[in-house]
């Protein structure tokens, strides 16, 4: 049970969550499977490549223990670099217009980014459930409801982060509570695609 349940933690973690969900935008971009794709994997290469260099950095450093940083207290640095990385790769997407479904990803995971940052400096939120559950709304509320298929992976990654004791019940809650209001508020207040 704890091999699975490392195996999700460590395949759906919020950088690479964030991969697979701009890769899917991209390819569904209006403007083509090839164009979306080249510019989801480009800014996702901005957006999650940087603060995962530079948590491997913080980590030969011996700043943060682990990948996940396990610990809240040594959240902030690598949560505010990868804000700054995400605002960057959203304002480049905007500025060289990139496709509308790829923007609303990065609108979306700015946002919901800052929200868990604010959180984590009193609370240790997950993470990890608020991203796979951002995952599915967005993708269904911009790729369509065959996403929804998606759905139980909600569960089976809240239940690894509890079972592998890096977050309680309570906190993988908040975590698809804030993943799914936030998600849904962005695409109501965006109009979706």
């Amino acid at each position: 049970m704890i091999a699975a349940a490392r195996f999700l933690s460590t395949v759906f973690q919020p950088a690479l969550m964030g991969t697979y969900i701009l890769v899917a935008l991209g390819l569904g971009a209006a403007e083509g499977a090839w164009t979306g794709l080249i510019w989801a994997l480009g800014l996702a290469a901005l957006s999650a490549g940087l603060p995962a260099l530079d948590i491997l950095r913080r980590m030969r450093a011996r700043t943060v223990t682990d990948f996940h940083i396990v610990l809240r207290e040594q959240r902030s640095g690598p949560l505010l670099v990868a804000l700054a990385a995400t605002a960057l790769a959203l304002a480049l997407a905007w500025g060289l217009d990139a496709p509308r479904l790829i923007q609303l990803g990065l609108l979306t995971a700015l946002t919901t980014g800052a929200v868990l940052t604010g959180v984590t400096t009193v609370w240790k939120i997950s993470f990890h459930s608020a991203i796979v559950s951002s995952g599915v709304i967005l993708l269904a509320g911009l790729l369509g409801l065959w996403a929804l298929a998606l759905a139980p992976l909600v569960p089976a990654v809240g239940w690894s982060r509890v079972a592998l004791r890096r977050h309680t019940p309570g906190q993988v809650t908040a975590g698809v509570v804030v993943g799914t209001g936030l998600t849904a508020a962005v695409l109501a207040l965006a109009g979706g695609a």
